[in-house]
This record gives C-alpha cells, sequence and structure tokens, in this order.
C-alpha cells in the first residue's frame, strides 16, 4: 500500500543499532509528544552493519515485521543514520549574511576537503561565535554523509509502503533529547554517554547542538563476552549484568565471600568499566579546559550499558560528577499508550535504549 506524502501529526522514528532495533511511534499535539507504541528487538549477534551489502536482506523483513504493524494510519518516517556513514568538519568562517551560510559553507568545506562535496548530503550547525581580530568568526560542525549511502539506508524502509522523510546523525539526535527534556537539576551543558553494542559515544551539548563527539570501544558486547563464563545463555548473563553489575566495588573491602556472583562479576567487568570512567573524566577535562565552552556538571548514562547495576553510582564516585541513568520515555506523555499496562512497563525498564530515536521523534517539532 503505498501513502501520499501528507501532512501528519505521526512519526515513526527508527533507530538499526548494533544490537537493536528500536522503534517509536508518537504523535504531537501541540507541544506534548504522545507515545503511541514502541518496539526494542535484539539483532542476532552476526547482524550486518547498515553498510554492508548484506543489510537489505536482513534489515527489511524485520522492517516489516516490526514497524508495518504499528502504521494502520499513516505517519511519517525518521531514522538514525549510523555513525559509520556520517562525517564530521569543523569548519572556523567569517561571520555572514544567513543566506549565505551554505554557500560559505560549501566553499570552506571544499577547501578543506580539497576535493567537491558534491558528493554528499550536507547539513550544519553553529556551534559558537567569537572574534577574530576586528572581524566576528562562526564556528561552524557540518555534517556529511555520502548521497549513495542515504539512499541505500532510505531504500531499507521501501517494505513500510512510504518513503522515509527525516534522516539524522545519532549525536544531533542526542543533542535534541537534552534540550528537550532536560534533567531535572543542573546547568544547560550536560555530558551523555551512550553505551551499546557497538561501543560507546560520549557527546556534550549545550542548547540542543553537539559541542563534542566522542567514540571509545567499551561496549555492552565485551562485557557480555567477559560475563559469559558466570552464566548460561544471552538472557542469562543479561540477567546477572542486570542484578550484579559493579554492585561489588560499594564492599570491594569486605571479607571475601566464597562463590559470590557479584565479586565475580565485577572482577570479570572491572577494567572496562575502569577504562570507561577514565573516558569520561577525559571527556570532560579536555572540554572544560581546552574549548572553554562551559562546565560539565552532571553525566546521564544511556543505551543499554546504563542498565549495568550501579555503573551510575561507580562512575559518579570514581570521576567526582553527578552521574544520573537517563529515561528518556519519561519526556512523552504515556496516555496514549496503546500496547497495555504491561508491555509499558516492560519498556520502561528499557527506557535508556530509547535515547537516540527518542531525541529524534522529541526534535520533530
Amino acid at each position: 500500500m503505498k501513502w501520499k506524502l501528507r501532512k501528519t501529526n505521526r512519526l515513526l522514528a527508527v533507530d538499526i543499532g548494533a544490537g537493536a532495533l528500536k522503534l517509536l511511534l508518537t504523535e504531537r499535539q501541540g507541544k506534548r509528544h504522545r507515545l503511541l507504541d514502541a518496539v526494542v528487538h535484539e539483532l542476532d549477534a552476526d547482524a550486518p552493519p547498515l553498510d554492508d551489502d548484506r543489510a537489505p536482506v536482513y534489515y527489511r523483513p524485520l522492517l516489516a515485521e516490526f514497524a508495518r504493524p504499528l502504521l494502520s494510519r499513516p505517519a511519517r518516517i525518521a531514522g538514525i543514520l549510523p555513525q559509520t556513514l556520517t562525517e564530521r568538519h569543523d569548519l572556523t568562517l567569517p561571520e555572514v549574511p544567513a543566506a549565505d551560510m551554505p554557500s560559505a559553507v560549501y566553499w570552506a568545506l571544499k577547501e578543506k576537503l580539497g576535493r567537491s562535496p558534491d558528493i554528499y548530503q550536507r547539513d550544519f550547525f553553529v556551534l559558537d561565535r567569537g572574534r577574530q581580530g576586528e572581524r566576528s568568526s562562526l564556528e561552524i560542525r557540518v555534517y556529511l554523509a555520502k548521497q549513495d549511502d542515504v539512499i541505500r539506508f532510505e531504500q531499507l524502509f521501501g517494505p513500510l509502503g512510504t518513503a522515509i522523510e527525516i534522516v539524522e546523525p545519532e549525536d544531533v539526535s542526542l543533542a535534541a533529547l537534552l534540550f528537550q527534556c532536560p534533567p531535572a537539576a543542573g546547568g544547560d551543558t550536560f555530558l551523555l554517554v551512550d553505551i551499546g553494542a557497538g561501543g560507546t559515544l560520549l557527546l556534550i551539548a549545550a542548547g540542543g547542538v553537539p559541542q563534542m563527539v566522542r567514540h571509545v570501544g567499551q561496549s555492552t558486547g565485551a562485557w557480555h563476552t567477559a560475563a559469559t563464563g558466570y552464566g548460561g545463555g544471552p538472557e542469562e548473563v543479561a540477567a546477572l549484568l542486570r542484578t550484579h553489575g559493579v554492585t561489588h566495588y560499594r564492599r570491594r573491602f569486605d571479607p571475601v565471600v566464597e562463590d559470590d556472583p557479584a565479586a565475580r562479576i565485577f572482577a570479570a567487568l572491572e577494567v572496562e568499566v575502569q577504562q570507561l570512567a577514565l573516558e569520561v573524566h577525559r571527556t570532560i577535562d579536555f572540554f572544560q579546559t581546552t574549548m572553554h565552552r562551559g562546565s560539565v556538571d552532571q553525566v546521564m548514562l544511556a543505551g543499554g550499558g546504563a542498565l549495568l547495576a550501579d555503573l551510575d553510582h561507580y562512575i559518579a564516585e570514581t570521576i567526582g560528577v553527578t552521574c544520573r541513568i537517563a529515561d528518556p520515555l519519561s519526556c512523552f506523555d504515556l496516555e496514549a499508550f496503546s500496547g497495555g499496562a504491561a508491555k509499558l512497563a516492560e519498556l520502561r525498564l528499557l527506557s535508556p535504549r530509547f535515547a537516540a530515536v527518542s531525541g529524534l521523534a522529541l526534535r520533530d517539532s
């Protein structure tokens, strides 16, 4: 079935991550964003990356199975563009009228790349304004994605019977989440640590703009591998990580208890979580001492790794900064949820995994 593109307040936001497919069906009424339904589906361990030639064969049936049932009525479709398909370049330009900005960015980018940027789709944010002597200047972040890659990504959604309308990089969506639904306490500059199956994205955002983005290797996939010897299948290992995680660090100096599962899990994960805490500290220190764009006084944990028991307390104690677990589903009006109370309760437990896709939906204002 093909729908004519028309204005609708319904949005199906899609995030195909390294470990799971996440979907949010939302409806905007004025300034309120209502959550109508949601899905999180675990991907196979050997799921191909989205820039792999095998991707359409793997992902199209999944999108048809999980997304099509949510589209009983027309909805716009938005997707998170994978990090592997996105380039970022920072430029410093003389301040120009808004109408001339696209052209100025184009020529500055062409000079930096040493080739024509015509093969890319482009978008940009103004990060900051300053002065260079007598002249005002702009610091700009440009996002590039090869047009062929974007077209292939968009073609994955063909089975849904309608075209994808919005494509955004993950860090832009995460910055939108922090802007549209900021933590209850603190300033307006936050570090969000999104820990997924393929790695961790560290994002410092202020005012809805990604100020600093880093990718590091710590991942839930590595944690699961390290803990495999202490459980049975993947579900049992996941349950151990959610139950025990790094809780043992609170009593690591207590007398040893024989066959303590919390101690064994902590021993398996200790090096990984220490390294993650170190990367968080390095990111904050570099931002505050080198970039001079504000003070980061709060860390938000998102992604599947945020479900590791006591990780928020561990990082807070290790680096001395307040650390909280993100709850992006709380940013929506949940009264219209159609999946039932039991499903909603289950999804709320997994809420940190919906961080990027929630920011994508909330940015649709």
